[in-house]
């Protein structure tokens, strides 16, 4: 069997930056669907309201599986039985594990649909009595939506296996293909007719069959690696009872973020009508730069932390974290700042494209944003840090670390709620206490299992220059949006064309990246040095092999 072999593993920066390239265009894909649902669907009403809630609980299934067992228990498993050239019999634990999902998912999508009502009512408590609307019409749609997650699950799966095998590509890219399939249903399943719900229901069953359609794209290309799967169960065998003591308790972990998502929906609707859609639309928004920022980095690290573990190379290891977290902290620290400083205009560019929205619905979601930009940060470690306990077998560690970030986020949203005027806003601002309290565990708990942190005075430095870097890009972005674009664009032509909207934000990104940058070199940043080093380095490298081709030519 031909054996993948450390060196091809280390190619983590590579892997990275492809998937980066891919999340990128997911979730551009995601962000046009995002912004269809009000469009499409009357508003912030109550028919959006219900849509956002119903995809809660299908989303926290399919973040426990996906998320969790597959990137806890199967990647590592799988990878390190082909790193040790014992594929074959790796699969007789991953191919039980994979039986053993999919039954467990179909019993648990079963239960979903009977016990719908209760459920919902667990999550959006304010509904059940003040809107019953609301509370019928997402109960309907989470019956609709909860197949989705069996197919879901089936692709991410099929994208586990992909990345043990470290083939990205398609892996990577499929999620845009579901994305798309959205878009069109959410476009062409939908009406103009209120009485109808603006169509809602045909949407549901849309974005259904999109992730049946997912699956099967995503199985064509993975049936090369399942040579050795067989519908068997082998109960005993130790590499199944690894990957169940790893996987179950990677179910919560990684369901934290679901799960506090579930809890800050469910405290606000007990606010006015569309708070939900309001906090959904923010929601997506700052969780485009963590997709694209950390998921992606965590993506591209797990199979390769998991080898050099397994090989007992933890030098390597640490070496392969640190660079991975440095590069994370040097893009989430200004995206968080801009996102905070930018955040209407954002909003603004993303979704309003009609009187749908009005401007107490784009300035109340801003001022939502505005909140989450704090998490984004502590998010993008989190996911850095789960990813690497995974690597290292260890689930407890970020489960029990996760229960704490829960009942963090339970009680400050109840604590908000009750006794400030913060409103919805006081919901993203307990879910961004709870996320870097969750930080702190994480970063604690992984520098005294592996002494990760080994430089840490380095490590601190570097975080000063980001975080100074980030001041003066907000300096210059606040000047900017304050003074000379009002100077130089009448303000009811910016607010009547969205080319002139995207354009002023292609234009403040870029100003913000370039100071950023600059600041970041004048510091003398050593992690600003090593990225463009390596840059030049790629680009000298493929100058090369051009020369070097056209000279034997």
């Amino acid at each position: 069997m031909k054996n993948l072999g450390i060196e091809k593993k280390n190619n983590m920066t590579g892997n990275a930056l492809m998937i980066m390239v891919s999340v990128v265009l997911s979730r551009i894909l995601g962000f046009v669907r995002t912004m269809l649902i009000p469009e499409r669907l009357g508003g912030m009403n109550v028919v959006t309201d219900a849509y956002n809630l119903a995809f809660l609980l299908p989303d926290l299934m399919y973040s426990l599986l996906v998320g969790g067992a597959i990137a806890a228990a199967l990647i590592p498993m799988l990878a390190g039985y082909i790193e040790k050239d014992d594929e074959k019999e790796g699969w007789k634990a991953v191919g039980t594990f994979i039986n053993v999902t999919f039954i467990a998912m179909v019993f648990v999508s079963i239960l979903g649909i009977i016990f719908a009502p209760q459920l919902m009512n667990l999550i959006a408590p304010g509904y059940k009595e003040s809107n019953k609307e609301v509370f019928d019409l997402s109960v309907q749609l989470t019956r609709i939506l909860f197949p989705s997650v069996c197919f879901l699950m089936l692709a991410g799966l099929c994208n586990g296996i992909m990345n043990s095998y470290q083939k990205f590509v398609v892996a990577a890219y499929g999620p845009c293909l579901y994305n798309l399939l959205c878009i069109l249903s959410i476009y062409f399943l939908s009406n103009e007719n209120p009485d109808t719900n603006y169509g809602v229901i045909r949407v549901v069953w849309g974005v259904v069959l999109s992730s049946l359609f997912y699956f099967l794209f995503q199985v064509l290309f993975t049936m090369k690696h399942l040579k050795f799967y067989r519908p068997t169960l082998y109960f005993k065998h130790k590499g199944f009872h690894q990957m169940m003591k790893l996987a179950i308790p990677s179910l919560m972990t990684t369901s934290v973020m679901q799960v506090n998502i579930i809890i800050s929906n469910s405290v606000s609707t007990n606010f006015a009508e569309g708070s939900v859609t309001a906090l959904s639309l923010a929601n997506k928004t700052w969780q485009m730069p963590l997709g694209i920022i950390a998921q992606s980095m965590g993506v591209a690290m797990l199979p390769i932390l998991s080898a050099l573990y397994a090989a007992t190379k933890h030098d390597e290891f640490i070496q392969k974290f640190n660079k991975a977290l440095r590069t994370v902290l040097m893009l989430s620290v200004p995206s968080a700042f801009g996102l905070a400083i930018l955040a209407n205009p954002v909003i603004r560019t993303l979704f309003k494209f009609s009187d749908k929205l009005t401007e107490a619905d784009i300035n109340l979601t801003a001022r939502i944003l505005a909140v989450y930009a704090i998490a984004l940060v502590a998010q993008s470690i989190n996911t850095i840090m789960n990813r690497s306990f995974f690597s290292v077998k260890d689930a407890i560690t970020p489960l029990i670390s996760g229960i704490v970030a829960i009942i963090v986020n339970i009680s400050s949203a109840i604590l908000i709620y009750k006794y400030t005027n913060l409103g919805v806003r006081g919901i993203a601002l307990a879910y961004s206490l709870a996320a870097c309290v969750n930080m702190v565990i994480l970063a604690g708990s992984m520098h005294k299992k592996m002494n990760i942190l080994r430089n840490k005075k380095q490590m601190a430095i570097e975080s000063l220059k980001m975080i100074l870097s980030s001041v003066v890009m907000s300096i210059v972005l606040l000047v900017s949006e304050k003074y000379l674009l009002p100077m130089a664009i009448d303000i009811q032509i910016y607010y009547d064309s969205k080319i002139i909207q995207v354009i002023v934000l292609l234009f403040q990104a870029a100003l913000g990246i370039v100071s950023y940058f600059l600041c970041m070199v004048l510091l003398r940043s050593k992690d600003i040095w090593d990225v463009t080093e390596r840059i030049i380095k790629r680009k000298q490298k493929k100058y090369d092999k051009e020369r070097q081709k056209n000279t034997e030519l």
